[in-house]
């Protein structure tokens, strides 16, 4: 190392030294009163900081603890309230194809030996009969199909319909559920539970197949199953979710169970929705698009799923961008996600307020004490002050000032002291002098 770079390295190690020295220097030379004020001022702003980690770190997850029992207490509603519903279609179908008008125009419709004639008369009177004795009092009820054994429309409510391919929907959008259903059993339907369809209804809608049976029953009382399947088109999803979304603010259900939820469920944020396999809202959803313009969304509950099977609970953000407290309920078999969300702005306004409270309330305090304390060790230290004053000008040669005795507390004790030690000091220095002057 040259002398240039070790004169260099000096100079630095002399300005650090001297820089810590100037703090030290400057705290050392501060009045006591300062110190005493500056102590007590951080001795509240670090408390202030404690009970905003407090809030922060110890009580806000107790918050997210009971508002996550809550969601999941609304889950396992809307799971019930969902299944529910399904079995209801799965048992409003079944009772569609066990009226025997309907079976009895199916079996002459799909009967090879009929003639086409008859088979048209028949399609017209199936079409007819569902308008007008049993669509008419279901407004959720949009199409009813029936199916031959190939999966094509041979009769519907709908009479544009005659003619259409379900077999091949079935094959290319998975639509419903044709080929497990021309073969099943009396008793069975099947579910598809989000189709979207824009030439049937701009809704989602909910399919269902089950397949049909004779009126007249076999010689050992069993159905006889017929090569047709009933294809009912519900469009009673965005229903069902507004029954949901009611439910949470007591609009619709009352029940006999305990309300565990009562408090959550007055959040103006908490909403249901659903979305489907391909993550599409398939419900409608707070700030969210349309359902008809299918917006794709990919949160971190909609992914576990969907790709993993799993249900997920925590806080995220949502589709709009918004950081939510949310659980989802996962329908693997009806390909389906439902979400329940809380915004967590909301959510922890309370703990929020009360944060803002405490600082606020803190700082007042911190001032208050500050204040206090100054005055006071200012008060306090006003008698020491004048033992410095009585020193100084001692030291001066001014012998006849004495500091003033106004308390019996240490600081009287010391003036007390002081004066006494003055009063000797000068007599000696008083005496001396005599004694010099004899000399």
């Amino acid at each position: 190392m040259t002398d240039e770079s070790i004169k260099i390295q000096t100079t630095v190690n002399d300005a650090k030294m001297g820089g810590q020295k100037g703090h030290s220097q400057t705290f050392k030379y501060l009045p006591i009163k300062t110190k005493v004020t500056l102590f007590f001022g951080a001795l509240v702003i670090f408390w202030a900081i404690l009970m905003v980690a407090y809030l922060q770190y110890f009580v806000r997850p107790s918050f997210k603890k009971e508002i996550d029992s809550n969601l999941h207490t609304i889950k396992e509603k809307n799971v019930g309230i969902y299944a529910v519903a399904v079995d209801g279609m799965k048992m409003h179908a079944l009772d569609w194809s066990s009226d025997n008008q309907i079976k009895n125009l199916t079996q002459t419709i799909v009967d090879p030996v009929v003639s086409p004639a008859r088979q048209s008369a028949a399609a017209d009177a199936f079409g007819a009969y569902l308008r007008d004795k049993k669509m008419r009092y279901d407004p959720l009820m949009l199409i009813v199909d029936l199916l031959d054994e190939n999966g094509i429309v041979v009769a519907s409510s709908r009479a544009s319909r005659i003619g259409v391919d379900e077999r091949e929907e079935e094959l290319e959008n998975q639509a419903h559920y044709f080929s497990k259903t021309i073969t099943a059993n009396f008793g069975e339907t099947f579910i598809r539970s989000v189709v979207f369809e824009e030439d049937e209804s701009p809704e989602t809608m909910l399919h269902l197949t089950t397949r049909m049976f004779q009126a007249e029953l076999d010689m050992n009382g069993d159905p006889i199953p017929l090569p047709a399947v009933l294809l009912f088109h519900f469009i009673s999803l965005p229903k069902l979710a507004q029954f949901l979304e009611n439910e949470h603010h007591g609009l619709t259900m009352i029940t006999n169970e305990s309300d565990e939820y009562s408090s959550i469920k007055e959040f103006k944020t908490l909403q249901t929705y659903l979305v489907n396999n391909d993550g599409i809202i398939v419900t409608p959803a707070r700030g969210a698009q349309s359902v008809e313009t299918k917006q794709y969304i990919a949160t971190k509950p909609v992914e576990e799923c969907l790709k993993n099977g799993k249900e997920f609970t925590g806080e995220y953000l949502d589709y709009r961008g918004v950081s939510v407290i949310g659980v989802s309920a996962c329908f693997p078999v009806d390909k389906l996600v439902i979400l329940n969300e809380i915004e967590s702005d909301e959510a922890y306004a309370v703990l929020n307020t009360l944060v803002r409270d405490t600082i606020a309330g803190l700082g007042i305090i911190s001032i208050m004490v500050i204040a206090v304390v100054f005055l006071a060790t200012r008060r306090l230290l006003r008698n020491l002050e004048r033992v410095t004053f009585v020193a100084k000008w001692f030291s001066l040669g001014v012998f006849g000032e004495r500091a003033p005795v106004v308390s019996q507390d240490e600081i009287g004790q010391l003036a007390t002291a002081f004066n006494v030690m003055l009063d000797k000091i000068y007599t000696s220095k008083k005496d001396l002098t005599e004694n010099l002057k004899n000399t």
